[in-house]
């Protein structure tokens, strides 16, 4: 069964050897940043069949970003590949983003802006991949830039408990589906007067 399954990839090599090499790189995590990088709890959380039996990041680049899977909730594979890879077959989003995407201002999700991030006090102070930069300013308590004009961290992580991960990761699992908090951190009143359960306003909903 094992030479069964590795048959698509010795075809390619037989058939064109320069894209069975690129596709061979897709599945190496050469920088180690994917391994660094990779949330283990929600990328087996998306009905991986592998799940607590196997390395995540080696999993998603065998086998998971080809399914659409996402290695951490702040890289969304298929809307990247949908938005950021136009025309761009022969390499996978994550690979993309980290050797090319991230330098030209590629976005790894749409509340992430990466031209924005780039330009803001502290971004890159601990890494140079925005993604890895957001999660070590976490874990070090450090002031990170904000990852977008309209999202204000310092009043997210006051008003939610983000368990030290980034205010963005809390905000994309828990409540993406509504606008982000700086013009309600700058008007308070709506806050109260249009109150939801989750303290956003009804009239951005």
């Amino acid at each position: 069964l094992n030479w069964l399954r590795r048959l698509p990839e010795w075809a390619l090599k037989v058939v064109s050897p320069g894209r069975a090499r690129r596709f061979a790189s897709q599945r190496e995590d050469r920088d180690g940043q994917l391994a660094a990088f990779v949330d283990r709890d929600h990328y087996f959380s998306q009905g991986c069949p592998a799940a607590g039996r196997i390395d995540p990041a080696s999993h998603y680049l065998a086998a998971g970003q080809y399914a659409g899977l996402d290695p951490h909730p702040l890289f969304w594979t298929r809307w990247y590949a949908r938005h950021m890879l136009p025309g761009a077959a022969d390499v996978t989003p994550w690979r993309h983003f980290v050797g090319i995407g991230r330098h030209d201002w590629a976005n790894p999700n749409p509340f992430l802006v990466v031209r924005w991030y780039d330009r803001q006090p502290g971004a890159g102070r601990h890494h140079p991949n925005p993604l890895l930069d957001l999660e070590e300013h976490a874990r070090r308590g450090t002031p990170a830039p904000d990852p977008n004009p309209l999202f204000d961290q310092a009043w997210y992580r006051q008003t939610y408990d983000c368990d030290g991960r980034p205010p963005l990761r809390h905000f994309v699992l828990h409540g993406a589906r509504h606008p982000t908090c700086a013009f309600l951190a700058r008007h308070p009143e709506l806050g109260q007067t249009m109150e939801r359960r989750d303290g956003y306003a009804l009239s951005f909903t």
